[in-house]
């Protein structure tokens, strides 16, 4: 298999209650954050990206209309992360991919070489997840093998995809990157990020 053949999942469709306007618009490095992911992604060497809405359809699918993405819209975005999920795997499993990477649209910190480096495993062990590891987590971004697609659209309310990697343990492969601790999910945590990022 070679290592594009995947498809990139950034979640996008969360209404940022927490913070109390859109995170995906908030700026940052010369763009926004969610044009920030998709260019992370798209740097990657992935197959096609996808981006599913949710919340702030609208101004999120505008705001990157110029980007080399695929929109998919959850409409059932208030039932929580899983549909999201749901949505983007969904729309993966359309085409060709045998991998989903799954990634949040609020985790900054995230490069295109640490998506190489989740490709470049994938690609050497293309029945094992491949999880990113931060403090005592395993998590995403993580890429999901064609025979765990289904359980990923079976997953409900807010589980997210971290619920399947802490449950199958056993097939995952976790690699290291503490960027990925930080998401942005108030406003303390963007000046954080701006702090981190300005210095």
């Amino acid at each position: 298999m070679q290592p594009d053949n995947f498809t990139i999942v950034i979640l996008a469709a969360g209404n940022s209650s927490r913070l109390g306007k859109p995170k995906q618009l908030l700026t940052y490095n010369n763009t926004i954050l969610i044009g920030h992911e998709v260019q992370t992604a798209a740097d990657s060497g992935c197959n096609e990206v996808v981006v599913v809405t949710g919340a702030n359809h609208d101004q999120v699918a505008t705001a990157i209309s110029s980007e080399d993405v695929v929109v998919v819209e959850n409409r059932n975005w208030q039932t929580g992360m899983a549909s999201s999920v749901k949505a983007g795997v969904e729309f993966a499993m359309e085409g060709q991919s045998k991998g989903v990477l799954i990634m949040l649209c609020d985790q900054p910190l995230i490069t295109s070489d640490h998506l190489k480096k989740l490709a470049s495993t994938f690609t050497t062990n293309p029945d094992k997840i491949v999880a990113t590891q931060y403090e005592s987590v395993k998590g995403v971004p993580a890429l999901f093998p064609e025979r765990y697609f289904d359980k990923l659209t079976t997953l409900r309310g807010d589980q997210g995809a971290r619920q399947l990697i802490a449950d199958n343990g056993e097939d995952v492969i976790a690699i290291a990157f503490e960027g990925a601790a930080l998401d942005i999910d108030t406003e303390s945590d963007y000046r954080q990020l701006i702090n981190l990022t300005s210095s």
